[in-house]
């Protein structure tokens, strides 16, 4: 039997960006909160597929392998290091070494988000994916 999952759909119309006009398609499942198709039509194409012209092509981006798996989000305070150093790069890398474990991912834009500041330290969402 085939396993049916929950979703939204997003379409909207791009212009712009020295491209000809075109629609962007986004299938976004539920549960794991993965966007795993996210596609470009041509907006003639669009045109002729809706009106029942069946096989129009289409560019797109398939990511499947977490779809169905229950997102998880946590914050953690994660020692403040010096952004401005020239290896802040590093530097972020091995305050964050000890969170990421388990499968959690830190956003690394939130060491450098003076709004995430608490003292000497800095708030971070670490994410990820478990299957259900």
């Amino acid at each position: 039997m085939t396993k049916l999952f929950k979703g939204k759909i997003t379409i909207s119309r791009v212009y712009g960006g020295g491209h000809d006009p075109r629609i962007h398609i986004m299938i976004t499942e539920d549960n794991s909160g993965i966007e795993f198709f996210d596609g470009i039509i041509p907006l003639d194409a669009f045109g002729a597929l809706v009106t029942g012209a069946s096989y129009q092509p289409i560019e797109f981006e398939f990511r499947p392998d977490k779809v169905g798996w229950k997102a998880e989000n946590k914050t953690e305070l994660v020692p403040k290091v010096d952004v401005c150093a020239k290896n802040k790069k590093e530097l972020i890398a091995e305050a964050l070494k000890p969170f990421e474990v388990d499968g959690w991912s830190a956003r690394e834009s939130d060491m450098e988000n003076m709004h995430c500041r608490v003292g000497d330290k800095q708030r971070v969402v670490f994410s990820r994916h478990v299957q259900v």
